[in-house]
This record gives structure tokens, sequence and C-alpha cells, in this order.
């Protein structure tokens, strides 16, 4: 190992150690011999390193900031991390916010199809009443004037006698009244 790799492994294991520039390049024999003696191993941590290379160019080793990028590099980071975590918890404040009024509107659909539900059932009951009621009132018509026998007023007999009707839907419609039946509806609206 030549004494410039000695130089600068001894330069780079201490910590803020400067060292010269011109230490890079090849340097001739004589140079090194001039530089072995004139540089004792406790000078190059007592004297500044003008003084054991006067003259070159300064240059700071990159071990020395690597400690300071490193906290630079942790500060950096906790910041990233305290805002992702910041974002995070908005996100999930905004989630069950939504799932809040999802839950809410789903509640309030289910509250207006309860009431439109008793709403068609009240109909429906109020038009079994009613069907039982009208025909209750045939039904003593009907009895009123089988009764008391009178005739109907006489029309002139027409020259193909007279036209008896029949309405077999309303006959049927009538017996499942009076069965306690609902009376047919079309499509649930009539």
């Amino acid at each position: 190992m030549a004494l410039e790799e000695k130089l600068s492994l001894l330069a780079s294991t201490c910590t803020g150690l400067v060292i010269s520039a011109g230490l890079t390049s090849p340097a001739p024999v004589n140079a090194i011999a001039e530089v072995r003696s004139a540089v004792s191993p406790a000078s190059l941590f007592v004297e500044s390193p003008s003084a054991v290379f006067p003259g070159a160019e300064l240059v700071r080793f990159p071990s020395v900031a690597i400690a300071d990028l490193l906290d630079d590099f942790a500060d950096q980071q906790s910041v990233k991390d305290a805002a992702l975590d910041a974002r995070k918890a908005a996100i999930r404040a905004k989630q069950e916010e939504l799932e809040a009024q999802q839950a809410a509107a789903e509640k309030a659909t289910l509250e207006k199809q309860a009431a439109k539900a008793a709403e068609v059932q009240k109909m429906k009951e109020a038009r079994a009443a009613k069907a039982l009621a009208d025909a209750a009132v045939r039904t003593a018509m009907a009895a009123e004037t089988a009764s008391s026998g009178k005739a109907t007023a006489a029309k002139p007999a027409s020259k193909y006698g007279e036209v008896q009707k029949i309405n077999k839907q309303a006959e049927r419609v009538a017996e499942r009244e009076a069965a306690g039946e609902e009376k047919p509806s079309f499509l649930g609206f009539f």
C-alpha cells in the first residue's frame, strides 16, 4: 500500500479532517519522503490542515457530512410521514362521512317504502269496506223491490221483445265480494 493510500485511509477515518487535493495525483518519490519526514501522525490532529499541506487546496471528505445528511433525510422523511398520516386520516374521515350519509339515505328510503306500503294497505281496506257497503245496499234494494211486489212501469212492447242484458263480469265480482275476497284490479290501480 502506497503512502498516499495510507494517508487517504488515515484521513477518511478521522471525522472532519481536510486533506490536500494534490495527494490524489501521483507524487514523485522525493516529495513523498519530504512529506513523510515533515508530517508526524500527532501533528495531523494538532495542526491545521493548511500547516500540514501548505499552499494546497483544501478538500473536505464526504464521510464528514454523511451523518448530517442522514439527520436531514430523517427529518424530511418524518415530515413526509406526518403529511401522509394526515392525508390518510382525512380520507378515513371522508369515507366514514360518506358511509354515514349512505346509511341515512338508506334508512330514509326504507321509511318511505314502509309508509307507502301502509298507505296502500289502508287504501285496500277502504276499497274492501266500500265494496261491502255497496253490496249490502244492492242486496237491500233487491230485497225491497222483490218484497214490495211493484211491477215496473210498462214499456211499450217492441217489435222484437225485450232484450235482457247480462253482465257476467259484474256477477263474478259480486260473488267474490260476497265471499269476502277482494275485487279484481287492473295492475293494482282500478
